[in-house]
């Protein structure tokens, strides 16, 4: 075979794998992943399961048991998965119990059998959860969604929380942002339902990054696959579709430390104007702010902001 044929075969091999590639990111996404293929892919020896009112939940408990410092329970967003936290998880482990769960309808514990997911049923089953995996007395700390989990759990079990972490959380205001109020579009939620092609997942990932490059695009099949979790889409578009409004004023009865982290260039809840809610009725606040960051600081400065939160923990000698 000539150099010129040789040449030309290698061009018609990288063509062709670069065309299967760009298909692969612009497949429509028509069909949802069962379950099993999920934790054949994604779960290892750390993963764990219990069931919480009808739910398999996933998720990972690390670090010693036996540790005399307070226990971390560790709150995806929305739309993420307990993998967020890779960043965090090998130091805060290495002398204190930390947990992280799979928050439902999302990953790999996926729909809520009985239905709705409303702030009740959120506190029952994260309590419940508590329960189930024994921390009694533990420090929520969660990212969006699940930083408004993590502070309405300070309201609800004062007695048990010792203190929370937030980064980018959700409830400072009532005022739902852009994003969330396109899901009760029924043609927008529709849409999201049927049609997930890769391609619109790094779009959603860009936005929720200050700086691209800081993306890792290694965990972008991860991220797609669990969304893609078999029953995942719909039970997030019919709860997104029927999500009230949150209270803020529940704020003013925390009654424990609470740390603010929150990216500057945050696009999904803006610091201009969902902080104020935070700064102006939690008593005990301490605030740190990251020009140029998005909305999760945990996966985009993760060094950064993991010894900002370790500061907080040394501060409270807990």
């Amino acid at each position: 075979m000539s150099d010129l044929t040789n040449r030309w075969a290698s061009l018609a091999e990288e063509a062709s794998a670069r065309a299967q590639n760009l298909s692969e990111w612009f497949n429509p996404g028509l069909e949802d992943i069962p379950v099993q293929t999920l934790k054949d892919r994604y779960c290892d020896e750390q993963s764990r399961f219990v069931e919480v009112d009808g739910l398999n939940v996933h998720y990972q408990d690390l670090g010693p048991a036996d540790s005399d410092k307070a226990p971390l329970l560790l709150i995806h967003g929305l739309m993420s998965s307990l993998h967020c936290w890779e960043g965090w998880v090998p130091h805060l482990s290495a002398d204190r119990r930390v947990v992280a769960l799979d928050v439902p309808p999302f990953a790999i514990t996926g729909p809520y059998p009985k239905g709705r997911l409303d702030e009740t049923t959120y506190m029952a089953l994260l309590l419940e959860f508590a329960d189930k995996v024994g921390l009694e007395s533990f420090i929520p700390v969660g990212n969006s969604l699940g930083g408004f989990l993590a502070w309405r759990l300070a309201v609800e079990v004062p007695d048990r929380v010792q203190a929370v972490g937030l980064l980018d959380p959700a409830g400072g205001t009532a005022k739902m942002p852009l994003a969330i109020q396109a899901f009760k579009v029924p043609l927008v939620g529709q849409a999201y339902q049927s049609l997930t092609p890769k391609a619109a997942i790094l779009a959603a990932q860009l936005s929720m990054f200050g700086d691209p490059k800081r993306i890792d695009v290694s965990a972008l099949d991860r991220i797609h696959d669990l969304i893609m979790r078999e029953g995942t889409r719909t039970a997030v578009q019919d709860n997104l579709r029927l999500l009230e409004s949150p209270d803020p004023s529940m704020l003013s009865a925390i009654e424990c430390p609470v740390f603010l982290q929150w990216g500057e260039d945050d696009s999904l809840l803006t610091m201009r104007e969902n902080m104020i809610g935070f700064t102006s009725r939690v008593r005990d606040l301490r605030v740190r702010t990251y020009p140029g960051v998005g909305h999760m600081p945990m996966e985009e400065i993760p060094a950064q902001s993991l010894s900002d939160f370790d500061w907080f923990l040394h501060n409270l000698g807990i």
